[in-house]
């Protein structure tokens, strides 16, 4: 008496389990459906994007770099001085 009881609260026990599962699993797939269908309509509206009319210049480019090229050498002489006084 006491193991069938023993027995069939184990079988509960296993049916609610499965049940949390496969609800846990449904929610998971309908996350990644409406996630892909999310990404899905962004990459449409990229694509309707204009074109770019203007293109960018080697002397642009260079113009650019020189730049950050002098904002690194400040950056530099700034840490450099932070240490002399430390």
């Amino acid at each position: 008496m006491i193991e069938e009881n023993i027995n069939q609260e184990r079988k509960e026990i296993k049916e609610e389990g499965s049940v949390g599962a496969l609800i846990g699993s449904i929610i998971i797939i309908i996350i990644l459906i409406i996630g892909g269908w999310y990404i899905w309509q962004e990459a449409k509206n990229i694509s309707n994007l204009p074109p770019i009319e203007k293109e960018i210049t080697i002397d642009e480019v260079t113009e650019i770099d020189a730049t950050f090229e002098d904002s690194f050498a400040d950056i530099e002489d700034d840490l450099n001085a932070i240490d002399l006084e430390l």
